[in-house]
């Protein structure tokens, strides 16, 4: 069985991102992990999130290298949102309308908790609050 992490927006940001304070950290993380054949699993949605997080930071000329690199990338999976999916990720965000995470947290803890993934290189508090450890602190 082969272990698996999530990526979010945060990580994706920080290894990008050579200003981001996690940047190091990030990079070093993310390293380790795919030379220890750790899958990283990340959504459409995360992917979308981080190209308009780099583009709205005045970092869109960082967009299209990195798509080319994360689908280059044989460690990387990208899970793709669908109409069942969808209807999945709606029930949970309704169920969790206490909470203020968005509908892209949501669709990534669905998919955590179906390939029961416990960990995500993130910094965003949300995941802690889903249950999930975050590899980059909050």
């Amino acid at each position: 069985m082969t272990t698996e992490t999530f990526v979010d927006t945060s990580g994706y940001f920080s290894l990008v991102n050579r200003n981001d304070h996690l940047h190091a950290v990030a990079r070093s993380i993310a390293a380790s992990l795919v030379k220890g054949a750790t899958r990283l699993v990340t959504t459409d949605y995360v992917i979308d999130e981080t190209i308009t997080l780099l583009q709205s930071r005045n970092l869109g000329y960082v967009a299209r290298p990195w798509l080319d690199q994360l689908f280059s990338n044989d460690s990387i999976e990208i899970v793709w949102m669908n109409a069942e999916r969808f209807k999945q990720v709606r029930s949970f965000f309704a169920k969790h309308a206490d909470k203020d995470w968005s509908f892209t947290d949501c669709f990534s803890f669905c998919v955590m908790h179906e390939r029961q993934i416990g960990q995500a290189l993130a910094s965003d508090h949300h995941f802690q609050q889903a249950g999930f450890s975050t590899l980059l602190g909050v």
